[in-house]
Formats: structure tokens, C-alpha cells, sequence
């Protein structure tokens, strides 16, 4: 609650809401309770008191009456006040006792949770449930309270069997230790009678399905989804291992990924279906991709339908490009931190070896540095086994299962923007995690104890608003329409660049026109008088219509070859324009999204491929690459790497014959309008003109023959 700078008390009233920006190490606290015979004039002592000991926030708990500011005071049972750590806590409780306003004045302290497993390598190893300063990641030195807070959010529940969490990766070591009793049981199916008993399609399937070699023993043979499963799943306080996140749910094995975490996009797509019809309610999915499909969006949207949250990893490029599944509007997505809540970059993590994809449709971050799980090698095993957004992932995924198994009422929306809004904002990089969203941690680094709390708060701000439509042309309007519950005192509206308005108060709706295309971030924050003070609902509005994806297909060919060029379909188009060089000739899949083009016989040093459509809003999306033509020798057949400094060509082209290689590369061998070109790694050596005739190459006593 917020107070209007007419009342006399607003010098301090005003401090009543926490300001995140101070963590516990960093502030102290008393609670005190107003005398039942203090009156109106009394609160100036309280005023004076904060103000000398410059007091950074005041509460009132327990108000019976919130007419007025002062009213909120005088009817609180409690008031809490936070001071600087540099503030002599003592002096401080007893300037405030001698006041004679007060009941009684108690310090504030913090009270651990008393569910910490006895898991013998939680303490040790895993630092994202309680960081006390864990520094064993190269180079990264950890900051204490860089964690969920999960042993305090385990005093609240450690999950339910009724929660069905579906894992869809590489399988599962499914006798391992840490998930004895654990997976989910097909009760409609009669096990090893190789009769399809509930005619779903699939014989047997009594713990999940394995997609990949289409059986119904969906065991891990890679190691990565037992990580996963373990970091999400692990049974908590049974004396062995670790513990995951959620120690009840029951756990559905959907084995999508190979023994090199591969899959066929088709599978996954299966697999969420067959996840979807079969009861899971939270669905982790630790792979990606660039493309975006219709198919894939479909089956998200489908699964979403059933009740089912899915998320999903952002990646490991460190670069701001939407991966998917995590990119579709369905689905949340997760980046990853290390044990000092900065996101993971390629500058700050071991080895320079991976980053942590961003961009808009980021949901939050989670620790993905160095975890500790699960390995499929034996029914024992655990090791520090893989760091990524895949490990950030099964974090969330987890904490969604504890939420959903607090109140099984709860939507996928519901749980996800409880989880958005309960992260810890500005634990970062300042240059990152700047206040309220933003493309790099989205709504913050998860907490787990206070996305529980929120849960069992009826009172929960929830910033919920409706969209007439998410993809206008230019110059259309869309119509925002608040939906939030939670009593909200006032609205702050961000409707993103090129928007008129640009910003609004006020619970609308709110008509607005966007003048240019693009993406556009759209944020409405929230204040209330219960809970947290600010609440922050996110939605991305394509302005313009569907962009064009990159156009993909070989840049280098010979004569007479025959090579096959294609971009993402988009729904609603019907009609790709394509243009390829002269001498070539499209053979099949012309006015589609690909096409199947035959080179002429006659080589050329550059020509262009391009498809062109106009979108939904009558817009030009164009699409190009340069494609070279060449009469072509390769080196070997493999284009293996050459180890020596120097190759000959004979007859000679020189007085030596001997040129010498500026680099070791991979050279491929163009015969270009009478000239010899050696191409490698962008580079081009040119051994000169020769007549009509035959020559050859000898590389490391390999000779290859030209004929011209």
C-alpha cells in the first residue's frame, strides 16, 4: 500500500513496502506493537525515531483498518520496521522502548526451515537449494543466499502423488535409487500381456513410452535425462544420493532423444500428445531447436489445453535468438545461472565452452552451473554431470510440481505467473538484470519459498490481462483488457515501441495502435495492498505480420548438380516466389516453402537464390543467399583436413611447382574459367592459369586428378 504525499505521515508511511533491491544480509529488523492507548499525536515519536535511524521500509501487519494512513497504523497488531546492516540493532531497540509508545519492541531474525534432508550430498554439492558461498565452478566464485530457498519452501510441502510429471528427453535408469516407487503407473493397461489394453495405440506402455525405438522400456542410454529427472524429481530424505525438487510427484519416462540426445522433431511431437492424453500436469522438455513449426505449436497448444504447463530450455549459444519449444507462447521458458546469480555467458563460464540464450520470451532463470544429479550408469550413480539451460530447466519444472501439488486447482497460467512473479528480481548482473523484466533473467531467478507462500495466499496479486489479437498489421489497433486479481490499487501499462499511447494507468481497456512493425514487449505492473508490492503480467504482440525465415540450402555447387533450398513454412501463406540463377532450372516445389533446383552445366563464380511473400499485411519479406557453381575436385572424399604446409601442382604452373599454405584447413579445388583456386575457410590461393588439359594435385603424397 502506498500513501499520497498530502498526509502529514508520508515522510515515512511511504517506506511501508520492502524495496527488493536489499537482500537479509544486507538489512536488520525489530517488530513492534503499538500501546492500545497511543494516539494520533503519538505517531510523530515514530516518526522521528525512523528518521534518525534512517529506517528503510515500514509494514503494518495484521491492519484492521485501512481507511486512512493512520488508521493503518493505529489498527495494526505489528509493525515492522528494516534498518541498515551498518546500524547498531541494539541502540536502535532500545531508543524505540524508551519511546513508551510501544507494547514491546522484538529484533527480527531469520528461521530456517526444519525439512533439510539427510541426503548425504545435498549439504555438500548442491548449492541452488542453499548456497553458502559454493565455489567449485572454474572460476566463479559463489555468493551466499544464491539459491531457491527450497528448504524453507520444503517446510511448506515436499510434493504429492496426485502431481504427474512427464520428462521428455533421453529416458530414465528407471531402477535407479532416487526413483524407487516413484514412476507413474498406466492403470489402465495390463503389464507384459502385449495387448494394447486401454487402446491408446501403445502396448504396454506402464511408465511412459520409449519413442525412439518405439518399445515401452523408455530406459536412458546418454545419462542426460536421468540428470534432468533427478534435478526435477529425486526422492528428498531417504538417506541416499541427493534430493530433487520435488520428492512425491510420480514421474511419466518419455524417451524422445537418442544415445547422442538427438531426436526427430516427430517424436517429441508424439510424445507431448501422448503425455498430454495421458494425465501429466507438468511436462519438462530440456531440448531445443531454431525452427519453428506449426506442428510443434500445435501439439504445445494441445497439451496446454489439457491442463498440462510445459517448459523448456532457451539454450546454450548465449546469443539472443528464440530456440524452441521455450519460445512458443504456451510454453515457459528458462535460461540459467551461475552459483553467483549471474547469468551464464560465454565470458564467465568454464572454459568459454557455453552461454545462456536470451531474448523476449524468456520467463525466468534458475542455476544451471555445475549440478549435481542423477547418472544412468548403475542404479547408484550420481556425478556433475552437465551444466545448461537443459539443468536450469527441470529446476523450474519442479517447483512447478510443488505448486500444482499445493492446490491441484491451480491453471498452467496460474502456476506460471506465480512463479514469474515470485523471483528474485536484480540478483544479477546490474547491466542485465535490470528492475522488472528484462531479456536476460525475465522475471528473475527462481524462488522456490516464495512461489509456495504466494500459492497459499489467497490474496496473491496475479497480473492477468487479455489481447484482442496478437498479430495486427501496422496501424491496427489492439484492445488490452485487464483481468488481474488480487485487489490491485494501480495499473502501469507498457504497451512497447511504436505504440500510441505508449504507456497508461488505470485498469483500461486500453485501445492501442501500433505505428511500426516487429515484436513488441508488452508489460502491465501492478501494486496492491496484500503480499508483494508490485506484480508484472508480460505478452509479446507480433506487429506486421510473420516474418520470413532464413533461407537454408547448400552455397556451393558443382554443374549439373541438384540441390534442394527451403524456408519455414508460415501458416496463411500460399505462394513463394522463387528466383534462381540463370542456367538453373527449379525442378520441383515451385509457390512452396521448398524447392528442388538442377544447375546448368556451365560454371559461375557467384548467383543468386531468393524467395519472396507477401504476409498477412501485405508485406515483402525477402529472402536471399549466393550460390557458387563450380566444376569441383575435393580433396578426399570426407574434405579431411590438410596437415602440411605446402602442395605441388604439375605440369607446373610455376618455375617452383611448390606453393606454400598460409593455414591448416580444410581446401577444396575449383577449376574456374582456366584458373586453379585452392578455397579454404573463406580464403582464397589462386596457383594460376592453365591451358585446356589435364593436371594434377598431390597433397601429403595424395595426387588428384583435373581434368580440364
Amino acid at each position: 500500500m502506498k500513501f499520497s504525499k498530502t498526509y502529514l505521515l508520508v515522510p515515512f508511511l511511504i517506506l511501508f513496502f520492502n524495496l527488493s533491491t536489499f537482500s537479509q544480509k544486507q538489512t536488520q529488523s525489530v517488530l513492534l506493537s503499538l500501546k492500545k492507548t497511543v494516539l494520533l499525536k503519538d505517531l510523530n515519536v515514530l516518526k522521528d525515531l525512523n528518521t534518525s535511524f534512517d529506517v528503510l521500509s515500514m509494514r503494518a501487519l495484521g491492519v484492521s483498518d485501512r481507511s486512512s494512513e493512520e488508521t493503518t497504523l493505529l489498527s495494526s497488531k505489528i509493525i515492522r520496521l528494516k534498518f541498515p546492516a551498518t546500524v547498531n540493532i541494539s541502540n536502535v531497540k532500545k531508543a524505540y522502548e524508551d519511546s513508551g509508545i510501544f507494547k514491546y519492541v522484538e529484533l527480527d531474525h531469520v528461521i530456517k526451515g526444519n525439512t533439510v534432508p539427510n541426503d548425504p550430498i545435498f549439504d555438500r554439492d548442491q548449492y541452488y537449494h542453499v548456497n553458502k558461498e559454493f565455489n567449485e565452478v572454474e572460476g566463479i566464485l559463489g555468493k551466499e543466499d544464491a539459491d531457491m530457498d527450497t528448504d524453507l519452501a520444503w517446510d511448506i510441502t515436499t510434493g504429492s502423488d496426485k502431481v504427474v510429471l512427464g520428462v521428455l528427453d533421453t529416458g530414465l535408469r528407471l531402477d535407479h535409487e532416487e526413483f524407487a516407487g516413484r514412476l507413474w503407473v498406466n492403470e489402465d493397461e495390463i503389464p507384459n500381456n502385449g495387448i494394447d489394453d486401454d487402446n491408446n495405440g501403445y502396448i504396454d506402455d506402464i511408465n511412459g513410452w520409449d519413442f525412439v525405438n518405439r518399445d515401452n522400456i523408455p530406459e536412458d542410454d546418454n545419462s542426460h535425462g536421468s540428470n534432468v529427472t533427478g534435478i526435477a524429481a529425486a526422492t528428498g530424505n531417504n538417506g541416499v544420493g541427493m534430493a530433487g525438487m520435488d520428492w512425491n510427484c510420480k514421474i511419466m519416462v518419455l524417451k524422445v532423444l537418442d544415445d547422442k540426445n538427438a531426436g526427430f522433431l516427430s517424436d517429441e511431437i508424439e510424445a507431448v500428445f501422448y503425455a498430454a492424453d495421458n494425465g501429466i500436469h507438468v511436462g519438462n522438455m530440456s531440448f531445443g531447436g531454431s525452427d519453428r513449426t506449426e506442428a510443434f505449436q500445435e501439439a504445445v497448444e494441445y497439451a496446454h489445453s489439457k491442463g498440462v504447463l510445459l517448459v523448456a530450455s532457451t539454450g546454450n549459444d548465449d546469443k539472443e535468438i528464440p530456440q524452441f519449444p521455450a519460445a512458443y507462447n504456451t510454453v515457459m521458458a528458462v535460461g540459467a545461472t551461475h552459483p553467483n546469480d549471474e547469468r551464464v555467458t560465454l565470458q564467465n563460464s568454464p572454459g568459454n565452452s557455453w552461454g545462456s540464450n536470451f531474448g523476449d520470451y524468456i520467463d525466468v532463470v534458475a542455476p544451471g552451473s555445475r549440478i549435481f544429479s542423477v547418472r544412468h550408469n548403475m542404479p547408484t550413480s550420481y556425478d556433475f554431470f552437465k551444466s545448461g539451460t537443459s539443468q536450469a530447466t527441470p529446476m523450474v519444472a519442479g517447483l512447478a510440481c510443488l505448486i500444482k501439488g499445493l492446490d491441484m486447482t491451480k491453471t498452467p497460467d496460474e502456476i506460471r505467473e506465480i512463479i514469474q512473479n515470485s523471483a528474485e528480481d536484480q540478483v544479477g548482473n546490474p547491466a542485465e538484470d535490470t528492475p522488472g523484466y528484462d531479456k536476460f533473467y525475465g522475471f528473475g531467478r527462481i524462488n522456490a519459498f516464495q512461489a509456495l507462500l504466494a500459492t497459499q495466499n489467497p490474496n496473491t496479486l496475479k497480473a492477468q490481462f487479455t489481447v484482442s489479437n496478437n498479430l495486427v498489421c501496422e496501424d491496427e489497433t489492439v484492445i488490452f483488457t485487464n483481468i488481474s486479481t488480487g485487489n490491485p490499487t494501480s495499473f502501469n501499462w507498457n504497451f512497447g515501441e511504436g505504440a500510441s499511447p505508449q504507456s497508461a494507468t488505470g485498469a483500461g481497456p486500453h485501445e492501442v495502435t501500433y505505428s511500426t512493425g516487429g515484436f513488441k514487449s508488452v508489460r502491465l505492473e501492478l501494486e496492491n495492498n496484500e503480499g508483494r508490492d508490485s506484480e508484472i503480467k508480460g505478452e509479446i504482440i507480433n506487429v506486421g505480420g510473420n516474418r520470413l525465415g532464413d533461407l537454408s540450402g547448400p552455397t556451393l555447387v558443382g554443374v549439373g548438380q541438384t540441390a534442394t533450398y527451403s524456408v519455414p513454412e508460415i501458416a496463411g501463406i500460399e505462394e513463394y516466389a522463387w528466383s534462381v540463377p540463370s542456367g538453373a532450372t527449379i525442378i520441383s516445389g515451385d509457390f512452396t516453402p521448398t524447392i528442388v533446383v538442377q544447375f546448368g552445366n556451365e560454371p559461375s563464380l557467384e548467383g543468386e537464390i531468393s524467395v519472396l511473400i507477401f504476409n498477412q499485411c501485405n508485406l515483402e519479406e525477402f529472402k536471399e543467399i549466393i550460390v557458387e557453381v563450380s566444376e569441383t575436385a575435393v580433396l578426399s572424399t570426407n574434405d579431411s583436413q590438410i596437415e602440411t604446409s605446402s602442395l605441388k601442382v604439375f605440369p607446373n604452373p610455376s618455375t617452383s611447382g611448390i606453393f606454400n599454405l598460409t593455414e591448416i584447413s580444410t581446401y577444396s579445388v575449383f577449376d574456374i574459367t582456366g584458373r586453379l583456386i585452392l578455397k579454404g575457410n573463406g580464403s582464397l590461393i589462386d596457383l594460376g592459369e592453365h591451358a585446356v588439359g589435364v593436371y594434377f594435385l598431390k597433397v601429403n603424397g595424395q595426387t588428384i586428378k583435373l581434368i580440364r
